[in-house]
């Protein structure tokens, strides 16, 4: 068991342990936390990270003494500990919020006055790619930029992603060109994916991404379905979850 022992208000605080890695951890095995201080409480489902790992997330909200408790059926045992939070950091004004129905701003009551740009897949593209996007938003006005969690198909970009969401092989793309895009209609057959187990590598790197964005003061405006998509993920992770609003419903 590991976990962060002290954490700032507003900060990310984490707990990691090993588990099962007996069936489908993804689809079969639960972890969840119950946080506790003196001014809140709050539980927290976790998730499995892959490798045997599995990991709990968790924002405080209050610069105290806290105590959690994790449990579930990825583990034989129950684990608890205490962790402090300290106050934050100069550039941590913690979540933006809607204020006053037409304007945003953060926690500790700092306007937020959101001036954004799109790049739909930089978070998917090599590392020289992203590190001259992130060298070029580190010198522009923007502190809000929007992107997807899947990858996108489109003509301005039809190279293949670094990685994808799911365990399984991409259809064949190697003759889709910014002039057919538009038209191509690949063999599906080539999309074999198993759509109950996640491929951790493609969200860990995502998670980096937004870590070196709040690194420059920009908010991740994260895309999570969108309909361009050639690999046959993103309506079936959009199936799912209009099937789950509607159980909530």
């Amino acid at each position: 068991m590991n976990y962060t022992k002290s954490v700032e208000k507003w900060g990310v605080f984490e707990f990691c342990s090993e588990g099962t890695t007996a069936g489908n951890p993804f689809t079969e095995c639960s972890i969840t936390a119950l946080f506790e201080s003196d001014s809140e409480r709050k539980t927290v489902n976790g998730f499995y990270d892959g490798n045997g790992i599995y990991k709990v997330r968790f924002m405080p909200s209050f610069e105290e003494e806290y105590h959690f408790t994790v449990c579930g059926n990825f583990s034989d045992r129950k684990y608890e500990g205490t962790f402090s939070v300290t106050p934050p950091s100069e550039n941590n004004h913690g979540c933006v919020k809607v204020h006053n129905k037409y304007h945003f701003r953060y926690s500790d009551g700092t306007p937020y006055y959101p001036v954004g740009t799109t790049c739909y897949v930089w978070n998917l593209q090599s590392d020289d790619l992203i590190a001259q996007t992130l060298e070029t938003l580190r010198n522009s006005p923007f502190n809000k930029i929007r992107f997807c969690v899947f990858p996108k198909s489109y003509c301005y970009n039809s190279r293949e992603p670094r990685s994808y969401p799911y365990e399984g092989t991409p259809v064949d793309g190697s003759a889709i060109t910014e002039d057919n895009v538009w038209g191509y209609t690949p063999d599906s057959k080539g999309n074999n994916w198993d759509f109950e187990k996640f491929n951790p590598k493609h969200f860990q790197h995502i998670e980096y991404c937004i870590s070196e964005l709040q690194k420059l003061g920009i908010e991740a405006d994260i895309i999570l379905f969108h309909p361009y998509d050639r690999w046959g993920s993103v309506p079936f992770s959009f199936t799912a979850y209009l099937v789950k609003t509607a159980e909530r419903a």
